[in-house]
This record gives structure tokens, sequence and C-alpha cells, in this order.
């Protein structure tokens, strides 16, 4: 079922853009499950190396440090689901979570190692500006 959902703020003035909603409660965990089982039907072996252990010719610790990010991926789409099953999240914002997620999921251990640290020092020059020049600190 589709709803237009209005901002009560601006009643009286003309609308021309009205946010659809789709209820994403059936929908997300239906083409997860649908996903799962198309991957169990035609990739079987695959999907079974993917959730073990075993060594893929880089080392066990080169392998386990390339599966984490689909890991976490496998990890948010349950807690996605779950929320989506329970809150009745709005599909359009739900499926772009999830299309974003597993692009990142394909950027390698190196790549996330350079985001994070790159991150961290943005939010040091970040914080340390906004210490230096914050009103309330230059009142006291």
């Amino acid at each position: 079922m589709l709803l237009l959902e209005t901002n009560p703020t601006y009643e009286g003035a003309a609308q021309r853009f009205r946010v659809p909603y789709i209820n994403s409660q059936w929908i997300v965990p239906g083409l997860l499950l649908g996903l799962v089982a198309l991957l169990y039907a035609y990739n079987r072996e695959n999907m079974w190396a993917f959730f073990s252990f075993q060594d893929t010719g880089e080392g066990f610790w080169g392998s386990f440090f390339h599966r984490i990010p689909l890991w976490l991926f496998v990890i948010f789409c349950l807690i996605i689901s779950y929320f989506c099953l329970t809150k009745k999240l709005s599909l359009i914002p739900v499926m772009g979570l999830l299309t974003n997620f597993y692009l990142m999921t394909e950027l390698g251990i190196h790549n996330w190692i350079g985001f994070g640290l790159w991150m961290l020092v943005g939010l040091g020059i970040y914080f340390s500006f906004g210490f230096w020049q914050s009103k309330l600190r230059q009142e006291h």
C-alpha cells in the first residue's frame, strides 16, 4: 500500500512534493530470504566456504581480514530486517542503506584502514579547532 505523508507545518501552503512511504515490513526480509535461497540453490559451495575458516591461498589471516566487511554486511542485513519487521521502516531509505553498505563491502581491508586513519586525523583537526575557537572557552 502506498501512503503519501506530508509535512504538517506547511498544511496551508501549496504542496508540490510528497514523500512516498512503502512499508518494508515484509519486502526486505522476503528479499533477503529469497537471496539466501538463490545463493544456496546456485552457489552452495562458495556460500559454505565463505562462512567457514578455510584457507583461500592468502593464508588464514589474509582470508579472514578480507571477509570481515561482508560478514558485517550480513549482520547489518539481519539487524535491518529485524527493524523492518518490528518498526515498519520505509522501503526507499532501507534499500538505499543496503545498496550502499554492500558497495562498501567490496572495498579492500587496506582501504578501510586508510579510511579509518584519515577519519581519525580529520576528527582530531575538527575537535581541536572547535576546542580552541569555542565561544564558551573564550568566556572563561
